[in-house]
């Protein structure tokens, strides 16, 4: 490797020596891959070196291979899963995840539980809005139990709720919003939504609007919240 005075083709060729022995030796295969994550490492951040067609493939097969073999080493797959992360493979990482379950080992990739966790919850996060609603929701629900105090997870399963009709779980889900950041204006935004709309508590909704409006909004976001607080105030008056 460059940081022990090599260069990067000397590393890539040494790498690709062991891939010849990877079928016999699945843990040869682990030096290329070994070798893939420091050129990832040391490529700009926007280019996902470790994601790209060229690359992934042959990273996947590797660990295929490698657990054809060995399917009970927990160890390396805390590798595998970090690997995907890296990659925004986020499908792969909770399959292996889901493997690992609470078995939680030290001298991973992962220096400690709770960055360990970080990571489960945020990859069953960003997984999940690629998902059809009812899936989506399971997995916002799963990133939930990680790691209850991230708001993105509940702002999201507050929206899939309501594209769901599932009303109350919406709003259950924008008041932790709030719980967790009493600033976050688009979750008082929708629920000014749901009581204008669905919960028919107009007074309810002009209250979160006026909240709303407090925060940071884009300019569209605060015409909604303002078109909200005329509405259910010509209502409320009546």
């Amino acid at each position: 490797m460059p940081k022990w005075h090599g260069t990067e083709q000397e590393m890539y060729d040494f790498a690709m020596q062991c891939m010849k022995f990877a079928d016999e030796h699945p843990y040869m295969g682990l030096v290329a891959v070994a070798a893939m994550e420091e050129v990832h490492d040391r490529s700009p951040k926007d280019e996902n070196y470790l994601g790209r067609g060229d690359v992934w493939p042959t990273v996947e097969k590797i660990y295929n291979n490698f657990f054809a073999r060995y399917p009970e080493d927990i160890r390396r797959r805390f590798f595998y899963a970090y690997h995907a992360y890296q990659a925004k493979k986020y499908d792969v990482a909770i399959k292996q995840f889901e493997i690992i379950g609470d078995r939680w080992m030290g001298d991973t990739c992962w220096y400690s539980l709770k960055q360990y966790n970080d990571c489960r919850a945020f990859v069953y996060s960003a997984h999940a809005v690629t998902l059809p609603p009812k899936q989506a929701v399971e997995h916002l629900r799963k990133s939930i139990e990680v790691d209850p105090n991230e708001k993105t997870p509940h702002f999201n399963l507050g929206g899939f709720s309501m594209i769901m009709g599932q009303y109350g779980e919406a709003e259950k889900a924008f008041l932790k919003v709030i719980e967790l950041d009493p600033h976050e204006g688009k979750a008082y935004l929708q629920l000014s939504c749901i009581y204008w709309r669905h919960r028919i508590d107009f007074a309810k909704a002009k209250e979160y609007a006026e909240k709303a409006l407090t925060c940071d909004l884009t300019r569209e976001e605060k015409r909604g919240a303002r078109n909200c607080i005329k509405s259910c105030g010509q209502i409320v008056k009546r």
